[in-house]
């Protein structure tokens, strides 16, 4: 079953994955001309995979948070090649495929309580909490790190400014992305030089198990505050 998973929420992400893993990957960090610079990013990984995009069976896209316009291109994009072909297509929290990514490049052990951060411009940040659960006691709907461990969400992302957010004890992780700038802990930070952005090949690990767990993945955004364009108001008249 040949997925294609992409990702806009931090530069332009693309994977294709198959049965086995992971077949073919693009990448472009850049917060600018996503819709112009996607179309051939996609076609780039297809053409590594040997694959044609008639043989892509589903698409994954993440579903932020992220600002408006770079969220808005890769939904469109996915949901276009989704409906060209009669195919499904999954959307899935970006900052869960980071949080996936943490656990595994950092070994965090069970018990640990993981807060993902992205940049949400306005000096604020995206953020949203999880646990790292011993699989046999993990809840409904944890996700597989590996044989041992999972990870559940411990609640929805919000968007805050950091000095609002609080650190809960000293098992706590912060991974800041795209760029990690560290992971902190109650014994201060530490850097960290692990690539803990957004895998698109790590959104179809999140999405299959989600939807083993018999979940709904609608490809919605989750912008989580109104996009920084606004249309202006009708001119006031003068008095």
């Amino acid at each position: 079953m040949p997925t294609l998973a992409l990702d806009t929420s931090s530069g332009i992400a693309v994977a294709i994955v198959g049965q086995d893993g992971p077949l073919a990957a693009a990448r472009l960090d850049s917060d600018r001309q996503h819709a112009e610079r996607l179309s051939p990013l996609i076609a780039s990984a297809l053409a590594d995979a040997r694959l044609r995009p008639a043989d892509i069976d589903r698409v994954v896209v993440g579903t932020g948070p992220a600002p408006f316009t770079g969220l808005r291109a890769g939904l469109v994009a996915a949901r276009t090649f989704a409906y060209a072909r009669g195919i499904p297509v999954f959307g899935v929290c970006s900052l869960d495929a980071v949080a996936l990514s943490a656990a595994e490049q950092l070994t965090l052990p069970v018990g640990t309580r993981l807060l993902v951060l992205s940049d949400a411009r306005r000096k604020e940040v995206y953020a949203r909490r999880y646990r790292i659960e011993q699989s046999d006691d993990a809840p409904l709907g944890a996700i597989p790190i590996d044989a041992g461990r999972s990870f559940a969400r411990a609640g929805e992302p919000w968007v805050s400014r950091p000095a609002e957010i609080s650190f809960e004890d000293e098992s706590s992780y912060v991974v800041a992305s795209p760029t990690p700038i560290g992971v902190l802990s109650g014994s201060g930070i530490g850097t960290d030089r692990s690539d803990l952005g957004v895998d698109p090949a790590l959104l179809v690990r999140v999405a299959d198990a989600d939807l083993a767990a018999g979940a709904d993945l609608p490809a919605d955004p989750l912008y989580l505050r109104r996009p920084d364009a606004q249309v202006p108001g009708p001119a006031k008249k003068a008095g």
